[in-house]
């Protein structure tokens, strides 16, 4: 278990909108590592992406049968997030595993490769031990996670893989002692905010617009707007609220004399099922519709 993860470590599966090139050099090696178990049977269900170099972006589906047909899933993902700053990995390497004190470190190690090892050792275990499940388990590896999921799990649902008395587990975080289980989620909202101004020495900032000034000026009066309007607490749900946050921010200029004529900022939202996300959406490009007459310079 601990060489298949620490191998599985050491291949980046990054998606392209953090310049990476896609699971499919990490899911070849996984699908090696299936075909020596011995399962009754092993798909793929590629989707279409021209933005990797090998044009698809690969879901792997492996059955164990059981006694019905009716499916226990247990689903993880192939891809995890970029490393970020390399220079502050100062005790180990994102992509050379390492073992320290009992455990692996490496990116991925966590999310999502533990669970998708204990999914596979789960069905590895039964078939060495000649159990048979009450249920077929369908172990289900799929691309696209970390970026919104339209070419892993939406795609297999389009397949129509899942049935109304499948179960469905999705084992993408938990405790020690395996007493955590989250029964429910929230709805994922991510957008952009893209303010266009006019570029100028900042020397001369009445000849511009400064965009970066808008944009923030602007994220953080939504920012307040979406915490007032959205601030339901629900303690079945951990945290207890609606969360949002302005995260990544891209580069404008590249000297800092210079007045930025454009400027995106990015939200992520992770909001309570009460809410309709349309409304939030809504809520935002109303927002942006009214700040257009403050088109000003400062």
């Amino acid at each position: 278990m601990v060489q298949t993860l620490m191998d599985l470590i050491r291949i980046p599966a990054i998606a392209p909108e953090n310049g990476g090139e896609g699971e499919l050099k990490k899911a070849e090696k996984l699908d090696e590592t299936l075909k020596t178990l011995g399962l009754d049977k092993i798909e793929r269900y590629d989707a279409a992406d021209k933005r990797v170099p090998s044009g698809k972006r690969p879901n792997i589906v492996a059955y164990f049968n059981g006694k019905s047909n009716e499916k226990l899933w247990i689903v993880t993902h192939l891809d995890i997030v970029p490393p970020g700053e390399k220079s502050l990995w100062t005790l180990t390497k994102p992509f050379e595993p390492t073992i320290k004190n009992g455990r692996i470190y490496g990116r991925g190690s966590e999310d999502n490769m533990q669970s998708m090892i204990a999914s596979i050792f789960a069905v590895k275990a039964l078939k060495d031990t000649g159990t048979e499940p009450k249920r077929t388990v369908a172990l289900a590896f799929v691309a696209d996670e970390e970026q919104g999921s339209k070419y892993g799990i939406q795609h297999l649902i389009k397949q129509g893989l899942f049935k109304p008395k499948d179960l469905i587990i999705v084992p993408d975080s938990g405790n020690e002692d395996g007493s955590f289980i989250e029964i429910a989620e929230k709805s994922a909202l991510w957008f952009r905010l893209r303010t266009i101004g006019k570029q100028a020495h900042a020397s001369r900032p009445s000849t511009g617009l400064n965009a970066h000034r808008v944009g923030m000026q602007f994220a953080l009066e939504l920012d307040k707007l979406l915490h007032e309007k959205y601030s339901d607490r629900d303690e079945y749900f951990d945290p207890p609220e609606t969360t949002i946050e302005p995260t990544k921010k891209d580069a404008n200029v590249d000297a800092i004399n210079i007045v930025p004529g454009e400027d995106v900022i990015y939200f992520d939202c992770r909001i309570l099922p009460r809410y309709n996300v349309e409304n939030i959406v809504n809520d935002v490009n109303r927002l942006a519709g009214n700040s257009k007459t403050r088109q000003e310079p400062a």
